[in-house]
């Protein structure tokens, strides 16, 4: 599994395996710090817009029905020098005096 275990990257990341189907376990779930960023397909998926600091990237097997049956890959890394999040803010209004 790309990326390895303490790598510090971008606020790009690109994660990349093998794997090979056997009987029923057939496809692999994978997650980023706990959730699905969306259906893996093939053995590499891109994810752009990362935050700051430590992300999990971990892919189990699964097998015809989705339950996770292992084996296993995980890594954390460390994002850095990704842009600061931007909050639109509001447009001034007048004030009245009462």
């Amino acid at each position: 599994m790309s990326p390895k275990d303490g790598d510090v990257i971008g606020s790009r990341m690109v994660i990349q395996w093998e794997f090979k189907p056997a009987g029923e376990v057939n496809h692999i779930h994978l997650y980023l710090d706990g959730a699905n960023p969306g259906p893996p397909f093939g053995t590499s998926m891109e994810l752009t817009g990362l935050s700051n600091g430590p992300h999990t990237v971990r892919i189990i097997a699964a097998n015809t029905r989705h339950q996770e049956v292992g084996p296993e890959a995980s890594a954390t890394v460390t994002v850095q020098g990704a842009a600061a999040p931007t909050t639109p803010l509001p447009a001034p209004r007048r004030s009245r005096a009462y």
